[in-house]
């Protein structure tokens, strides 16, 4: 792990937030969870620390990686104004690596 991906790592985690799958391997967000075209879901993209590690070693990180997750939650509660009670964001239903 180089210095520079884990802090990438860690810094997309406090800005995004991060996950977990059912193994305890920690997915960290690289943006902010949206509504998925269906409307039933949020989804986002995300990385593990060994997929940056694996597609970057030299710690510079492009827009777009080789690896990544998408990681969606079921809408629970519609129509309300704040999305942070939206999901069970501790209980993603599907996660996708590419």
């Amino acid at each position: 792990m180089t210095t520079k991906n884990k802090a990438f790592f860690d810094k997309c985690k406090a800005r995004n937030g991060s996950v977990h799958d059912g193994s305890r391997q920690e997915y960290a967000l690289l943006e902010q969870p949206y509504i998925s075209d269906s409307g039933n879901t949020f989804q986002a993209t995300a990385v593990t620390i060994g997929m940056l590690n694996s597609a970057d070693e030299d710690g510079e990180h492009d827009v777009l990686f080789d690896k990544h997750a998408m990681i969606f939650w079921n809408i629970i509660h519609h129509n309300i104004t704040d999305d942070s009670d939206a999901c069970d964001w501790d209980k993603p239903v599907n996660l996708e690596n590419k």
